[in-house]
């Protein structure tokens, strides 16, 4: 993909964190936020705890299962008693007003709708990755965003924590040389992918508002254990497979570290499986990226359901632990690579080019020596709130985290198509797709339709 999808008006975006420009509302440093929670259970439920537990007002919470409705007012029964709950987001945008944000952790389809309802209704955004299921809904977002004057903040927890950081610091001084590939890998999707539909039906339970739950994709019956309450990653009209889920995790070191724009290219190498319905049980993907902060252009190779870079390219990672992580991030430059152990960003590697092993990099003289540049904070819901607060974004690498969606979201539609996709700019679409182009917007039913597709 390339910068098609930048939204007319050239509006200011900081991604990944991701902060748009923004109009400092006044009073904000001297009273509780007024805030409302989408998707209270699974992911949301940490969320919850901290806002809970923040200074802040929760007023308002909603999720389709009355169930998980309960369990949080529960909750906030002491702390917040007026708080009110609904099933249905939009009823709650069209009963509560005057919330200062919002956070949303809800499952990937029903994201683009709710955070630009929000931020129509003059709301701040935290928004669990990906931002959106669809290209299409990525450059509504970044519209809505610049014109509402109202930050958007992904929900990058790993990129957040002081080792991240450092990282990024010591990378700067230029250890590895430019970068020529990225490697990506992951044992992920721990999920069912690659079956087709299923038929039949089975009972909705009773705590379950289905069709909201389908939030508009295209109507089907209840099938325990299928889509609700976690399998939904695995088919194409919910999720984005391992991409969108550990995927978002893992790629934005990369990204933030060398400036990547977004991907001029994506091929599928490999696919084991997969439909237009549902991702394939494993794959293999190739990006084409151009990075900002250096000549040469970056290929980004991705690997999931178990699969691997050829040994040849992991031998330092072997040597040094042993073994080679079931998941991983390796940076190979002309005079050395960087390798991050697992999908928390936590643990990294230094190698030299011709050296058998790496360095623990907390071991390394770039540990000590690098400048401190980055601002730090405790956790990302003390980032958000507090820039929320100030009206100041936070300013980490304006571009890296759009790009990285487009890359999540453009490598979900090779997935299923096959083939080699190039973006066109000017056209905004894939040249000689293969049916590409169909997937590029949601298909959504009527009454949810919230832009001209």
């Amino acid at each position: 993909m390339g910068a098609g999808l930048v939204a007319s008006g050239g509006c200011s975006v900081s991604i990944t964190p991701w902060l748009s420009g923004q109009k400092k509302r006044t009073g904000l440093s001297d009273r509780p936020l007024r805030l409302a929670m989408i998707g209270v259970g699974g992911a949301g439920r940490s969320h919850f705890e901290y806002l809970c537990k923040s200074g802040e007002r929760v007023v308002a919470l909603c999720d389709v299962d009355s169930q998980e409705l309960s369990n949080a007012r529960e909750m906030t029964s002491v702390k917040f008693p007026d708080v009110q709950s609904f099933q249905d987001f939009r009823v709650m945008f069209d009963n509560v007003r005057n919330l200062d944000a919002v956070v949303i952790a809800t499952p990937d389809h029903g994201h683009g709708m709710q955070a630009v309802r929000a931020l129509r209704e003059g709301c701040h955004v935290y928004l669990e990755t990906p931002l959106t299921h669809t290209l299409a809904e990525l450059h509504v977002l970044e519209y809505e965003a610049g014109k509402a004057e109202r930050l958007v903040l992904s929900g990058d927890l790993q990129c957040t924590h002081k080792m991240a950081l450092r990282a990024f610091e010591a990378l700067e001084s230029g250890v590895t040389g430019e970068i020529r590939q990225v490697h990506l890998w992951t044992n992920r999707p721990v999920w069912p992918q690659g079956a087709s539909m299923p038929v039949g039906s089975d009972p909705v339970p009773e705590t379950l508002a289905w069709d909201l739950w389908l939030a508009g994709a295209r109507p089907r019956s209840f099938k325990r254990f299928v889509y609700h309450k976690f399998n939904w990653r695995g088919w194409s009209d919910f999720g984005a497979g391992a991409l969108g889920d550990i995927g978002c995790q893992m790629l934005s070191f990369p990204f933030k570290a060398l400036a990547l724009q977004a991907p001029l290219s994506v091929e599928r190498i490999f696919a084991d499986g997969g439909s237009p319905a549902a991702y394939p049980k494993a794959s293999e993907l190739k990006f084409i990226c151009k990075s900002e902060r250096q000549k040469a252009n970056v290929e980004l190779f991705w690997y999931d359901g178990n699969r691997m870079p050829n040994s040849d390219i992991v031998k330092q990672v072997q040597a040094t632990l042993g073994r080679v992580p079931g998941t991983g991030v390796l940076l190979v430059g002309e005079r050395g690579s960087w390798f991050v152990s697992g999908s928390g960003c936590k643990q990294h590697y230094i190698g030299l080019n011709g050296a058998s092993r790496m360095t623990d990099f907390e071991k390394h003289d770039l540990w000590l020596s690098s400048k401190k540049v980055v601002a730090r904070y405790e956790n990302y819901h003390q980032l958000f709130l507090g820039a929320v607060r100030s009206g100041k974004a936070y300013d980490f690498n304006k571009t890296a985290g759009i790009a990285l969606h487009k890359a999540v979201l453009s490598g979900a539609i090779a997935q299923r198509v096959g083939g080699k996709l190039e973006w066109e700019n000017r056209k905004w679409r894939f040249a000689d797709a293969g049916g590409a182009n169909e997937m590029l917007a949601p298909s959504l039913q009527p009454g949810w339709k919230y832009f001209d597709q």
